[in-house]
This record gives structure tokens, sequence and C-alpha cells, in this order.
């Protein structure tokens, strides 16, 4: 008897339950009828738009994640230096540091004494690579030049400094970055008698032999590293321009190395 008094108890609710899912469907059909054009058609926009924002959000979230891929699998590879930029106003100290550096050889450099018969030439002729000629055919060369801005500083240096780079070279292995400062070097009209290029490349591959001023902008842990490769690299190419060879680290110095200028910031070997 309470078996049957049960039963019917969970039919009486599953009417009750059907009577109100009936009462539900019916009332949202009656607010469609009496809904005008106008509101369906706003409903609908209303809509429409919802899942445009939500699509468009979705696809800037996919963006930003690619975009930052290259970063996290740079981050991956063998002595990594991740991507800090170096401000406009440590840029320019550490170029008038080397104006500086460069006069001052220059004055130190004595000038030749006239020579007889062919040797006066070539005396006159090597006079003048020390002192004039060799920098204004500087090269120079910038690893991990992340957004290229150093490299965009050196090309644009004014004919008054006692040096200029007739080629300034930006290594970057970051596609992002390196992608964003080629498309800038395509775009910028470039000063007249300088070269500016950029490579995407492991600066560890790289063979810097063939330039003045090599600069790197490293961190504490990989500096013995970059000492070892200037001290083997640069200079050493038979292309080689004539002229002083320059290391510029940023920040970090370089261990056993004693800098011809050390500020706040950066070295000078």
């Amino acid at each position: 008897m309470l078996v049957r008094q049960h039963r019917s108890e969970l039919g009486d609710g599953d009417d009750e339950a059907a009577a109100i899912a009936a009462a539900l469907v019916a009332a949202a059909d009656d607010a469609t009828q009496d809904a005008s054009p106008d509101q369906v058609a706003s409903h609908a926009a209303a809509a429409a738009t919802g899942r445009s924002v939500a699509t468009g959000l979705g696809l800037a979230l996919l963006a930003a994640n690619l975009a930052f891929l290259p970063f996290v699998l740079g981050s991956l590879r063998p002595r990594a230096i991740p991507f800090v930029g170096t401000p406009r106003t440590r840029t320019d100290a550490i170029f008038d540091a080397l104006k500086a550096l460069v006069e001052a050889d220059k004055a130190r450099t004595p000038t030749p004494p006239p020579a007889l018969g062919s040797m006066a030439g070539s005396t006159q002729a090597a006079a003048a690579v020390v002192t004039t000629g060799a920098r204004r055919d500087w090269r120079f060369i910038d690893l991990g030049s992340g957004d290229g801005r150093v490299v965009f500083a050196a090309a644009g240096l004014p004919n008054s400094y006692p040096y200029a780079f007739a080629r300034c070279v930006g290594v970057e292995v970051n596609s992002v970055l390196f992608g964003y400062s080629w498309l800038r070097s395509k775009l910028l009209r470039q000063p007249p008698g300088r070269r500016v290029e950029f490579t995407k490349q492991d600066m560890w591959r790289l063979n810097v032999r063939d330039f003045n001023v090599a600069m790197v902008f490293g961190n504490y842990g990989l500096m013995d590293y970059f000492g070892k490769k200037f001290s083997e690299e640069l200079g050493t190419g038979a292309d080689a321009p004539p002229g002083p060879r320059f290391v510029i680290s940023n920040t970090f110095p370089i261990p056993t190395w004693t800098p011809s200028v050390a500020k706040d910031g950066f070295f000078i070997y």
C-alpha cells in the first residue's frame, strides 16, 4: 500500500514538472509572437554583436600568444639572452664616450716624418688611414640587436663625429624583433654613405672578424663566453677594415678585461 502511494506521488510530481515546462514554452512563444519586428531584429543584432566580440577576443588572445611564442622559444636556446631595450640616453652616452676615446687616440697618433722616393706615398697613405680615412669606413655590429634601436642610432651619427659607420649590422634570432627591425630598415631612408642591415641568426654562430666595433647587451653568466669570442674573432678577417677595434658591453663587464671607459651602465674595451 505504501509503495503504490509513493509511486502515485512520483507520478504527480512528474506531471507537475511537465506542466511547468509546457507553461514556460508557451510563455516564450507568446513573447515572441507579441514582439514587434524591430524588437526581434534588435535581439538578433545584439546576439550577433556578442558573437563577434567573443570571436574578436579569442583571435586577439591567439595573436598575442603567437607573438610571444618566439620570446618563449628563444629563452630555451643555449646561452640565450632576453630582450631588454637600451634607452636612447644610454645609447647617446655610449657613442659620445666612444667619440672621446677615438679623439684621444687620434691625438696620440704621431704624424710620420717625410720620406723619400716610393716610401713617401705609402707612409703618407698609412698616416691617412690611421687619422682620417679608416674612421669614415668603420663597421658596427650589435649582437642581439632586438628592435634595432642601437643599430639605427649608430647609422645616424652626425658627420661631426671623428668616426662614422659605413656599415651597421644587427643580429637577432627572435623572429618578431628581427621582422620589425628589418621592415623598419626598408621603410626608413638610410643616411647617405651608411648601410643598415639585419640578419636573423644565432649570434654565437656569426663571426665578428670583419667589424671595428662590436656591441653586446649580455648577462652576467655569459660575459666570459663573449670575452673569448671577441678575443678570437674581432678584426682577424682578411677583409677587415683598417683602424682600431672596440668592444662595447652594455651593463655587464667582461671578466679579466680592463676597460678603456667604465661608466654607469656600460664598458668600452
